[in-house]
């Protein structure tokens, strides 16, 4: 899982799709480069602000939702 505790799973099916346009596979030893799970933390945090909570207006309440859905 290494530093953002992003699983390999949601990395490739979400991340991967996103940072090279296809689906990709991950595992854990590649996520273990820190470079590597911070892109792949900081794209995920990225896509669920901006694809699956763009909808909810309020910032801070945007916000507790990545975190919460992150988390």
């Amino acid at each position: 899982m290494g530093l953002m505790q992003i699983l390999p799973d949601t990395a490739s099916d979400e991340v991967h799709r996103y940072l090279y346009g296809h689906r990709g596979e991950i595992g854990f030893d590649e996520l273990r480069v820190p470079e590597v799970n911070i892109r792949y933390g900081t794209t995920y945090l990225h896509i669920l602000l901006t694809r699956y909570f763009a909808g909810v207006e309020d910032e801070l309440a945007r916000e507790y939702c990545v975190v919460a859905a992150y988390n």
